[in-house]
């Protein structure tokens, strides 16, 4: 039987060479990535089962739904779900995005670090006191695999 990892993170972003990176990136972390292009098929398939994701990370700037509006339907099925926002926008209002239940943003383009450190701290503050030896204590050390 194959181990199911826990940790799941759906990815939204429109641009697809920065999806491949971002998947590619965290499966070999050891994550379960599920990957999308398009914000309506990843809504769609987020709505499916949405206790399935431990994290989302998103885009701004989308055709068919921006990820503030996405962020909003996630936070009616999930408000307990880290969304954290990755946009070359930085005229974003901040009372926006808090109001979307969007955890933080980001400015791309974002390095392989800068991700790997963004969503240990996201998946950190949500199982802060069952799962802190699964991450790594501090930025210098090694990443761990996480299933």
């Amino acid at each position: 039987m194959t181990k199911r990892c826990p940790n799941h993170i759906l990815i939204i972003d429109d641009e697809a060479e920065i999806v491949a990176y971002q998947k590619e990136h965290l499966e070999s972390l050891g994550f379960k990535v599920t990957a999308h292009t398009d914000s309506i098929a990843a809504l769609n398939q987020f709505l499916l089962n949405p206790a399935q994701y431990r994290l989302v990370i998103t885009d701004y700037s989308m055709p068919e739904m921006n990820g503030l509006e996405l962020a909003r339907i996630r936070s009616k099925e999930r408000p307990d779900l880290p969304i954290i926002m990755v946009t070359g926008h930085l005229d974003l209002p901040r009372e926006a995005i808090a109001n979307a239940g969007i955890m933080k943003a980001f400015l791309k383009p974002m390095g392989i670090h800068q991700l790997t450190e963004i969503v240990n701290q996201a998946l950190k503050s949500q199982k802060r006191n069952r799962t802190d030896h699964l991450f790594p204590r501090t930025s210098s050390q090694r990443p761990h695999r996480y299933c």
